[in-house]
């Protein structure tokens, strides 16, 4: 063997040798990586469980942190207004759904002269967890209805009239606006509640807005915040939640996707940054809370405030959003009444709700914040909920059904913030629980039908 060939053989050692090294390296890496995710999140390492909550992140940002949150930006660049329901999604500048005409999210529902003869048409209204219900569980809920005895002839379709931010009364408006325009629907479903009860109270009144004008009204006509360092930092606020969907689109790519180190790395600098950027939102919402800032930063007129509502105490306060949010449902089920199509409406759940979810520690991380500006609203709020449901909606016939507990025994973990949002497994669920209950009413109302025929 001439020194050529020793030397390359040499080189071939050295770079084998290497590469077992950088290969064994690795590997304990990776080992370290797997026993310390196990450690951190207290379940074992899932490339699937990681992939799909950077899915999360990427594609529904505005479901998991609401980073158009009114409170933190003058205005919604995405929204539009809206002369009857307040505001809708802008079809020109939405880019991570697809807007129909309407400023809604997916398809339009047909008219009476384009709807199919055999279709059954399903408009799903609410705020963001009904909107996400829709995205993440609307094949679900289509099926569950679709397999009533009475729709084994039809096909059942869903057009979702939800959006992020709205309350009562924009669903109702929606409903009636829809209902002129020519829109059909064989039943309506409605998933509300949070907002109703959460919204007035923290924001609204906060603000000298009429508890009923829709979210954040006087921000999205101009008058909103006008200092600069409010403004800055509402502007940092943006371009974080930005870094965050640019850094979940990252490590999606090969070859840190597969990498559980990288993964890790990744889970971990991402609940960094969802902890600044709430930190901050907090920040701004508690000096829109301060008399003074809201004095230096709010100037209330009546063309953006609306009537003023004073209050007695806040007991006085949350009966009247009680009052409100029944009395709008009603009205929404006399509608059905006089139209002729079925009408049901679910209070959603939340976790603020006392003893209405077990929870993990891992999940009472994620979803129970005491310092959230919405807890405390959303736990007081529902001790009107859940009264007026009863008394006013219940006592009304089988439209209305409460599904604040339908989580009490359930451990697994189905929220992913602490506002009020559910993964895909908790979507899954509640359109399990209404696609049930939607079928059994139409399967009591065929079997009333054909007692009748007989008789």
């Amino acid at each position: 063997m001439n020194n050529s060939d020793a030397g390359s053989a040499n080189k071939g050692r050295k770079l084998v040798l290497g590469l077992i090294t950088f290969l064994l390296c690795y590997g304990a890496l990776e080992f370290v990586s797997w026993v310390a995710y196990k450690v951190t999140y207290e379940h074992l390492f899932s490339f699937g469980q990681v992939e799909r909550r950077r899915a999360e992140v990427i594609s529904a940002p505005s479901e998991i942190l609401d980073p158009d949150h009114v409170l933190t930006v003058p205005a919604n660049a995405r929204e539009a207004f809206h002369p009857y329901t307040g505001f809708v999604l802008d079809p020109e500048k939405e880019e991570r759904f697809d807007v129909n005409e309407f400023g809604f999210v997916g398809p339009a529902p047909p008219f009476h002269d384009d709807k199919p003869k055999d279709e059954f048409t399903v408009l799903v209204f609410g705020g963001s967890v009904a909107h996400g219900m829709v995205q993440d569980a609307g094949r679900e809920l289509i099926a569950g209805i679709g397999a009533a005895p009475s729709l084994s002839d039809r096909t059942v379709r869903l057009y979702s009239l939800a959006l992020p931010g709205m309350k009562q009364p924009q669903q109702l408006m929606a409903l009636v606006f829809m209902l002129n325009l020519g829109v059909n629907p064989d039943a309506v479903i409605n998933l509300d509640g949070f907002n109703d009860v959460v919204l007035p109270v923290d924001e609204s009144t906060l603000q000298g807005v009429h508890p009923f004008y829709p979210r954040g009204w006087s921000l999205r006509l101009g008058t909103g915040l006008t200092d600069t360092d409010m403004l800055k930092k509402a502007g940092r606020i943006a371009y974080r939640e930005q870094f965050r969907v640019w850094m979940a689109k990252t490590f999606s790519f090969i070859p840190l996707h597969w990498s559980i180190t990288a993964n890790l790395i990744w889970r971990l600098a991402d609940a960094r940054l969802e902890r600044s950027i709430q930190s901050s939102r907090h920040f701004l919402i508690s000096n829109l809370r301060d008399p003074h800032a809201a004095k230096k930063t709010l100037d209330r007129r009546f063309s953006t405030h609306g009537p003023r509502t004073d209050y007695a105490d806040d007991d006085a306060l949350y009966r009247d959003v009680a009052r409100f949010w029944a009395e709008s449902s009603l009205l929404m089920q006399g509608l059905a009444e006089s139209v002729g199509y079925r009408y049901f409406h679910f209070l959603q759940p939340n976790q603020y709700v006392p003893n209405s979810k077990p929870m993990t520690p891992q999940e009472r991380n994620i979803a129970l914040d005491v310092d959230h500006p919405y807890s405390h609203p959303a736990a007081r709020g529902y001790e009107y909920l859940v009264p007026y449901g009863r008394k006013y909606l219940s006592a009304r016939g089988s439209f209305y059904t409460d599904l604040t507990m339908m989580f009490d025994q359930d451990t697994r973990i189905l929220y992913v913030d602490s506002c009020c949002h559910f993964n895909q497994a908790g979507n899954r669920e509640m359109a399990k629980r209404i696609s049930q209950t939607v079928r059994s009413e139409l399967d009591r109302d065929t079997a009333k039908m054909s007692s009748a025929h007989q008789h």
